[in-house]
Formats: structure tokens, C-alpha cells, sequence
């Protein structure tokens, strides 16, 4: 990470390069990153390596934190930040992957975690803020000098925040592209508006050709054979013999009965069939008609989109590695595998 004093990574020589070679942190890594450098002692230790292990890292302390949230224990309450609540999910994967490939500026220098990502976590995870200014104590330097980054209890030269303050020469004009309120180029007849006006249009001018073409005895039949099928419904239900309430109870008692024994019966199965393959639509996670859940929701809660406010900060920043949703005081972003766990988890930082 920036900051360590170990010269043990290399900045990659392009975006590409490094996203090639990840798939749990690829979808934030945007920009040219620190990678492991080839060292003759670990040939096998490279940026895919590091990003396997965070992502087993991550998982394990997601799954813990989980069930430790869930509270079967009467002797520790743990607060619920993670249920529910895939914001935290993404914010925490999102700090983690920056912090343990840091972004390269212009010198090929690699750079600290941005304060608003460490604001954007403790915000996402629903944590409270100092009533004074909005912000998170935790985030503020002092602390950080003494607790270490989110609670770590390991105070280190690499842990440490900075504010973005410049862009990056190389990625301003990309940055500045990157528009933060997205423009709609789709022809104003096809957005919402324009459709609702069409279809409008559409039925007015129907009512208009009814009323014009349509001679007056089929319009008199039409008017009445609707009438006639509105009121079939009531009709049918005036119709029906009274029913004593001892028999509704009767038919209501027979009917949970049957589903209660269809619900044993169901329960006492190997297994639960369905009529679908898998939420994701993926054929291999289905054999037959059995449906086999993913191996991991930690995968699912953390597809949160990066906003184009996010890109614009994550690419074109040239102080700092990360990026918040919203700019100002109480947004921010996460970084590490310290915060989420009963006692606070130390940073996960795997060998260089």
C-alpha cells in the first residue's frame, strides 16, 4: 500500500494491464495501479495472487461479520451494518481493492486512500457522525495516527488518509469527459414522457374514429354488451347460495389442513425442487430441477455501479485512491477488512 516505505510493487503500464489480470477488484480499479513486482524468491506472487487472497479475505470476514449480526449470542449484542444493506457490502470491497492497489500519479508514485472514501464507509455502514461537522471521527487524522485506519488498532506509516486536491495531467481531459449528470440522447418521443403523450395520442384518436365512423345502433349494442360484462362479476356473486359461517369455517379448516400436509410432506424431502434454473441465469448453477443457490452472496451484494461522480474521482484524482457518491461532509467510501468485525478487524494487508 502507499506509504509502507517497502519498494515492493510497480505501477502497471496501463489501465488494462492490471484489470486483465483481477476479477475481484477489476470493477474498481480503474486507473493505472501498484501492482506486486516480479521477485525471483515469489515468482508466483503477482497482482492476481494478491487479488485471490483479498477476495477469500473478504469473504471470510464478511460471512463472520454476518453471523455474528444475526445474534444468537446473549452475551454480546453486534449492530447490524452489513444486513440489508449492500451499499456497505460494495463501500467495504471498494476501500479494500483501493487501498491494496493504489493508484499511480503522474511520477509513478502510488497514492494514500482518499478521506471521503473512509467518510463514504462509515456513512454506507451507518455509522454516526460528530453532530459538530457531519464527519466520522474515525476518519480524522489524529485518530487515524493512533488507532490506525478503521479501527485497526495498528497505527502504520501506510495508514493514512489525503484529500483530493489535484488531478493527474495524464487522466484530466478522461476525467473531465466523464459528465456527472448523464445526458438522455434517446429521441424526447421515446423517453417516458414522450410515450405516455403517444399513447394518449393514440387514444384519443381511437375514441374520435369510434365516434365518427361506428354508426349509432352498433355503438348502442357496443354500450351494451360492456355494460353487460361489468356487471357479470356481481351478478354471478347475487347468485350464489348463502352460506352458513359454520361451513366457511368448516371449507377454511379443510383447506389449511391440506396445505399443511402438503408442507410436511414438502419438508420432510432431500430437497426443494423448483420450476426455475437460478437467479442469475446461469445454466451450471442447476442440475435437473434443483435449484443450487450461489456459492456466495458477498459476490452479489457488492455489484453496485461505480456513479459517473465516483469515475470522475477515481480517475482523474492525483492525490488520493478512491472516490465518494456524493462530494461534502458525511459521504464517503471504504477501504478495509478492519472495521466490520466484533472486535474491529485489522487491515488486511497480504505479503508484497
Amino acid at each position: 500500500p502507499a506509504g509502507s516505505g517497502r519498494a515492493g510493487g510497480v505501477c502497471s503500464e496501463s489501465v488494462e494491464a492490471v484489470r486483465s489480470q483481477i476479477s475481484f477488484c477489476r470493477d474498481v480499479v480503474r486507473y493505472r495501479a501498484c501492482v506486486p513486482a516480479h521477485q525471483p524468491p515469489w515468482d508466483h506472487w503477482n497482482a492476481t495472487r494478491k487479488d485471490e487472497l483479498l477476495s477469500r479475505l473478504f469473504k471470510d470476514m464478511i460471512e463472520l461479520r454476518l453471523a455474528g449480526e444475526m445474534n444468537n449470542t446473549p452475551y454480546e449484542y453486534v449492530e447490524p451494518r452489513l444486513l440489508a444493506n449492500p451499499p456497505c457490502f460494495a463501500a467495504l470491497r471498494n476501500a479494500l481493492c483501493w487501498y491494496n492497489f493504489p493508484k499511480c500519479d503522474d511520477f509513478n508514485r502510488s497514492l494514500p486512500l482518499c478521506h471521503s472514501s473512509c467518510e463514504h464507509y462509515y456513512t454506507a455502514c451507518r455509522f454516526q457522525a460528530n453532530g459538530t461537522d457531519g464527519l466520522h471521527d474515525a476518519c480524522r487524522a489524529a485518530h487515524v495516527a493512533k488507532k490506525g485506519l478503521f479501527g485497526a488498532e495498528r497505527p502504520s506509516p501506510d495508514h493514512l488518509l489525503a484529500e483530493d486536491s489535484a488531478m493527474c495531467a495524464s487522466t484530466q481531459e478522461e476525467a473531465e469527459a466523464i459528465l456527472l449528470q448523464p445526458v438522455d440522447e434517446r429521441p424526447w418521443i421515446l423517453t417516458p414522457g414522450g410515450l405516455t403523450l403517444l399513447v394518449v395520442a393514440a387514444l384519443l384518436m381511437l375514441a374520435l374514429a369510434y365516434w365518427l365512423l361506428v354508426p349509432v345502433g352498433l355503438q348502442a349494442y357496443v354500450h351494451w354488451a360492456l355494460a353487460r360484462c361489468f356487471r357479470a362479476p356481481l351478478q354471478f356473486w347475487q347468485s350464489l347460495p348463502i352460506i352458513k359461517g359454520n361451513n366457511i369455517l368448516r371449507a377454511f379448516a379443510v383447506f389449511f389442513l391440506i396445505l399443511l400436509i402438503v408442507g410436511v410432506w414438502r419438508r420432510i424431502q432431500v430437497g426443494l425442487g423448483y420450476e426455475h434454473s437460478s437467479v442469475t441465469g446461469d445454466a451450471s448453477e442447476a442440475e435437473g430441477n434443483w435449484y443450487q443457490p450461489p456459492s456466495s452472496i458477498h459476490k452479489l451484494d457488492t455489484l453496485v455501479p461505480l456513479t459517473n461522480r465516483q469515475l470522475r474521482q477515481l480517475i482523474g484524482s492525483c492525490t488520493c485512491t478512491g472516490a465518494a457518491a456524493r462530494l461534502g461532509p458525511s459521504h464517503i467510501v471504504v477501504m478495509s477488512l478492519g472495521l466490520l468485525l466484533l472486535p474491529p478487524l485489522r487491515l488486511a494487508e497480504p505479503p508484497r
